[in-house]
Formats: C-alpha cells, structure tokens, sequence
C-alpha cells in the first residue's frame, strides 16, 4: 500500500429502533426476520394453515394423501365431480361437498408442504426401525435435522421371524 493512500471505512448507520448498526458495504448484521428465522430453525416443521379445515374435516391421514397429490399445485374443489376424481377418492364425496361450501369455487394454492412430510416420513421409517443415517439420506435431509424430527422417539425393536407352517408334514392317507 503506497503511504497516504487511503483506505475506505464503512459508513456506520444506526438503526434507533432496533438499535444495531448496519454497514453500509459488507455482510449485513442479523436483523429481526433472520433472528426469528434462527429462533425457529430448532422448531419442527408446522402444517400450513390452508391445510387446517381439511385437516379438522377428514382426519390426518387422508390430509395426509391429499397433500401428497395436490400440495405445489392450484386447484380448486369441484362442484360436480365425477366418482373417479382424485379429491372424491381421498376425501369421500361429502367431504369433498362440504369443503366446496367452504371455500367455493375458488381456485386455491395448496402449499408443497415438503418440511411437514419429511417429519412425517422420517417418524414412520424410525418406527419401522431405520437409522437416522438412512432417513437422512432417502429424504434428502441433514442427519441433524432427521435426529431433530425423531428425537425422543423409541426405536421399536423389529419383530421376530415366525416358523413357517410345516407344508409337507401332513400324514397322506
């Protein structure tokens, strides 16, 4: 560096609200929306909120279907649908009436909804004895976060083969 050359400082400018400064060049500083995100990154993923009627309507399982065919997508409860349509065959016709009265003939955003499964998925394949290792990598996830998804989960012991029925013991007259 030749001598007198000078060298820029960041202009400080302070926030009186939040009472953090932010350079004006550079890495910024976490701010409150990163807090947050950071408070809640230890939290399990949530069901989002557009999922809550059905949810309360037809139970977790078919919510649970209905998420894996039509979560990522915008489609809408038809008002005459035919017995073979997806909803019908996850929902039940009259769920599927009932839910048309709630929400009309709006055509609705169902969010993907990928965190909330994974939990899901990974939940179900600790319980069928899988290693957090193995979630993680069929679900694409970290080991942490798969750990944090089972944590305090026992592990179920798999059952025990039984014998085969004898198939050739049988006394031939």
């Amino acid at each position: 560096m030749a001598k007198g050359t000078h060298v820029p400082q960041p202009e400080l400018d302070l926030d009186l609200d939040l009472g953090q400064t932010k350079p004006v060049w550079g890495k910024p500083r976490p701010g409150p929306d990163r807090l947050d995100r950071l408070r809640r990154r230890d939290s399990l993923p949530l069901l989002p909120d557009t999922y809550q009627i059905i949810l309360r309507l037809v139970g977790e399982e078919r919510t649970i279907s209905f998420i894996r065919r039509f979560g990522g997508t915008d489609a809408r409860f038809p008002a005459r649908p035919a017995p073979d349509h997806a909803m019908v065959r996850i929902l039940g016709p009259e769920n599927l009436r009932s839910l048309r009265r709630e929400f009309g003939p709006l055509e609705i955003h169902w969010p993907a909804a990928s965190d909330f499964l994974a939990l899901v998925d990974a939940r179900c394949l600790r319980r069928q004895g899988w290693s957090t290792r193995d979630i993680a990598r069929r679900l694409y996830r970290d080991p942490k976060t798969i750990e944090r998804y089972v944590k305090g989960m026992r592990l179920e012991k798999p059952q025990p083969m039984q014998a085969p029925l004898p198939l050739f013991d049988a006394q031939l007259p």
